[in-house]
Formats: structure tokens, C-alpha cells, sequence
């Protein structure tokens, strides 16, 4: 009798639904046959979550397009940490991304907004071209600021504009001014703006 009870209860257990796990491996299980790192690929936000109290910032995964679901970190964002993921995607947004790391023996795909979006931007950009630019930071040797899509730029001292004192312009954090934008280093890493070169 007893032989009987547990040979239902490994019956029960062999037919039962497999569990979270094993449906993301046999969903991922082809993953690097299907994705390349550096690949461009649409998605949709399927949920946010927090990791614990030391990361307060929300995570997503997203549902691939072509099978399979990845983890979007919270600060893969351009813009991060003053744009949150989950204020700028709401779930069941789609949503454009690299993957960034294929790991098959965990099953994981990572993701990032960052390439997608700066090359986005980038194109919109070229040297001569003048744009509004939001003071986010100041330095030493300059400002940061942002000229929107989470691009960052450098306003060195050297190109701010002088009054006829001879004195530099200054400004504050969330001024907003206009900048020429004299350099863009491949994919973006660096973009320099200025100006005096808007009265020169």
C-alpha cells in the first residue's frame, strides 16, 4: 500500500506544470543561436522589480521579440540616475535595446537602453549645430550638461562667452542655455559643446 501511495506521488509529480525556472530555461535555451551581443532587438516591458534596499531603483525584464526574456538593470538608462527606468517605460511598453551579455549556462540575457538611445540621439547631432542644453553639474574646468535623451556634454571653460569685463558667464544648476556643439567622439562618449562660438 505504501509502495502504491508513492509510486501516485511520483506520478503527480512527473505530470505536474513545470515550475518558473524550467520554463525560462526551455524558453532561453536557444538563446545564443537566436541572439548576438551588440544586437539591436524590440521588447516589451513585462514587469519592474527592486533587487533589495540596496539598489531602491526599480530593474525590468523584458519580454525579446524573438523569444525569450532579458533583464534590463536599472541604471542601463541614459540619463540614470536623475531619469528612473520605470518613470520613463510603463509595463507592456515596447521598448528598443542591445543585448549586452548572453550568459546560456544561467539562462540570461542582459539588455541596455543606453546604445540604442545614444546612437539615436547622436544622429541628430553634428558638429556646427546648436541646440538647448540644461545645466547639470558644475566642475572645475567647466560644466556637465544635458542636451536631452540623457546626452551628456562638457562646456569647458574655455568656451564660455566673456561680457566686456573680460569675465566668464556663469550659471547654475538647471539653467537652461543654448550651446553649439563643436565635437562628438565616436558613439557619443564624449561631446563637447560651447559658447562663444554662438557669437564668434
Amino acid at each position: 500500500m505504501e509502495k502504491k501511495r508513492n509510486d501516485q506521488k511520483n506520478n503527480r509529480s512527473n505530470n505536474r506544470r513545470p515550475n518558473w525556472e524550467e520554463r525560462r530555461a526551455a524558453e532561453n535555451a536557444n538563446i545564443k543561436d537566436v541572439y548576438k551581443v551588440g544586437q539591436a532587438v524590440e521588447g516589451k516591458i513585462a514587469l519592474f522589480f527592486k533587487a533589495g534596499k540596496e539598489h531602491p531603483d526599480a530593474s525590468a525584464l523584458v519580454k525579446l521579440e524573438s523569444g525569450g526574456t532579458a533583464l534590463l538593470l536599472y541604471s542601463e538608462i541614459l540619463g540614470y540616475p536623475r531619469q528612473k527606468l520605470n518613470d520613463v517605460y510603463k509595463v507592456g511598453e515596447k521598448i528598443n535595446v542591445e543585448i549586452t551579455a548572453i550568459r546560456p549556462s544561467k539562462n540570461r540575457i542582459s539588455v541596455s537602453t543606453k546604445p540604442v538611445m545614444r546612437k539615436m540621439y547622436i544622429t541628430q547631432l553634428e558638429p556646427g549645430s546648436v541646440c538647448e542644453a540644461t545645466v547639470i553639474e558644475r566642475v572645475g574646468y567647466g560644466y556637465f550638461v544635458d542636451l536631452g535623451g540623457g546626452l551628456e556634454a562638457l562646456l569647458h571653460n574655455e568656451n564660455l562667452d566673456t561680457d566686456f569685463h573680460n569675465r566668464k558667464e556663469s550659471f547654475e544648476i538647471g539653467d537652461v542655455t543654448q550651446v553649439a556643439v563643436l565635437s562628438i567622439e565616436k558613439d557619443g562618449a564624449r561631446i563637447g559643446v560651447g559658447r562663444r562660438q554662438l557669437f564668434a
